[in-house]
């Protein structure tokens, strides 16, 4: 579930990498009881091709925003949000995913938050952003976590960093916790800083 705006930008990511941009106010608006419509009446996905995140972007210029990409197959790749402002109508690549890896979750990071992944086996890494560099749009990434024999990412999990005086991130909100959910529907809660 997104909040956004009408005249806002919504970002629609596929599994295959590629971005489309269209208004919010190009949705169809539906009554409560409809099922919606299909977004490949709506996009030029290609066949087999699947929409895996949305984002709603007020300002494409706005601060240092940035687009933190992750795939199943532990790849990651940053890119500022700026490169994504003018995305035609046929879509554009996001990101350049191999043969056998799809994407799996795209979220804005604003130069200083750390980064959780989260795998099918239990296995979980945190690292700052800025481990990984900066590249450009048609870029594949580089490796966020080395994943064991049939193992995946299955989460991506954005962790806003506290600002000491100077600006310098220093810690994660101490009360802060990641909620993990097994598909069996096992959970717990665990402290950020844990």
């Amino acid at each position: 579930v997104l909040a956004v705006s009408t005249h806002d930008d919504l970002l629609v990511f596929t599994d295959q990498g590629r971005v489309f941009k269209m208004k919010v106010f190009e949705l169809p608006e539906l009554p409560r009881q409809s099922k919606g419509r299909p977004l490949v009446n709506l996009l030029e996905f290609k066949a087999g091709e699947r929409a895996v995140a949305f984002l709603g972007v007020k300002n494409f210029e706005a601060g240092s925003d940035y687009l933190t990409f992750a795939s199943v197959g532990g790849i990651v790749k940053r890119t500022p949000l700026k490169d994504y402002r003018n995305v035609h109508k046929g879509g554009l690549i996001a990101v350049d995913i191999k043969e056998g890896d799809h994407l799996l979750d795209v979220t804005t990071t604003n130069g200083s938050d750390d980064i959780l992944l989260a795998t099918a086996q239990g296995m979980a890494i945190r690292f700052s952003e800025d481990d990984v560099r900066v590249m450009g749009r048609a870029a594949a990434g580089v490796k966020g976590i080395e994943l064991a024999e049939g193992d995946s990412v299955v989460g991506v999990v954005k962790i806003p960093m506290i600002k000491d005086a100077d600006g310098d991130p220093i810690t994660a909100n101490p009360a802060m916790s990641v909620l993990t959910i097994t598909q069996h529907g096992y959970g717990k809660r665990t402290l950020v800083d844990e």
